[in-house]
């Protein structure tokens, strides 16, 4: 590869980069490495399984939905397709594992190519593991029809492609975490401060007026946020509840 052509694929590969780290969401980040993987390699169809601790192979995402499932439900009847050779059951994908997989359909190296390569017409694939870390997001997957297989150049770029899918999935995953944690304080506050209310209005311990929204909580089929967003907006409890949980020995507050 000449230098130039080195510098093409370095700016190709950095807007992918780019394009994957902007998306939204693991189910959005998933869907857009899939749509753009066949424009970066040539193939037929790209998809992202996982394997299951039973060992079941599961699709996530793909630009061809009909033919990747035909693949994965070939690989679980199979049992020997890529995916299963990187991670058998309980197995961790070491960081010298993490190289592509290429396979000949066509040369029927396994019953899991045979298959493949007679209900879908399937002929090669390249696999790659997408880790960061410790955490696994799955295998990416390139299927062609095309019985010549990929050049060396092509395997170099669905690497590279494969080094940044896996990085983008992990930003998504780091994203939503971050979002859930936020999303968890808030509700926390809220519930906090509707106890505060409740106490206040209606002379309840802390622990009386939590008990309270709980069993508001179960008894109205809400969640304890919601419970508190009525608390905090009326002052009161939704359908306040004539006769407490025994249990929590939770008295009916008095009225004011």
């Amino acid at each position: 590869m000449t230098a130039l052509e080195n510098i093409d694929l370095t700016c190709q590969v950095a807007n992918l980069a780019r394009d994957l780290g902007s998306q939204t969401g693991v189910t959005n980040t998933a869907n857009r490495i899939v749509e753009l993987g066949p424009k970066v390699v040539d193939c037929t169809v790209a998809d992202i399984v996982r394997v299951r601790p039973s060992g079941e192979v599961v699709l996530v995402a793909s630009s061809n939905r009909g033919l990747s499932l035909t693949t994965v439900h070939i690989a679980n009847d199979a049992l020997d397709s890529v995916v299963h050779q990187h991670r058998t059951v309980g197995a961790e994908i070491t960081s010298d594992e993490v190289t592509p997989d290429v396979r000949a359909h066509d040369q029927g190296r396994s019953t899991y190519s045979k298959r493949v390569a007679s209900r879908t017409g399937i002929r090669s694939e390249i696999v790659f593991p997408l880790t960061v870390g410790q955490t696994e997001f799955g295998f990416l997957r390139f299927l062609s029809t095309n019985s010549a297989g990929y050049d060396p150049a092509a395997i170099q770029l669905a690497s590279a492609y494969a080094d940044h899918a896996a990085l983008a999935m992990d930003r998504a995953a780091v994203i939503l975490k971050a979002e859930n944690l936020e999303a968890g304080l808030v509700s926390n506050r809220q519930i906090g401060a509707a106890t505060g209310v409740l106490m206040a209005r209606h002379s309840l311990t802390y622990e009386t007026a939590f008990d309270l929204i709980k069993y508001t909580s179960h008894r109205t089929d809400q969640k304890l946020r919601e419970v508190a967003d009525e608390v905090l907006f009326t002052g009161e409890l939704p359908d306040r509840p004539t006769k407490p949980a025994r249990r929590s020995g939770v008295p009916k507050p008095a009225a004011r």
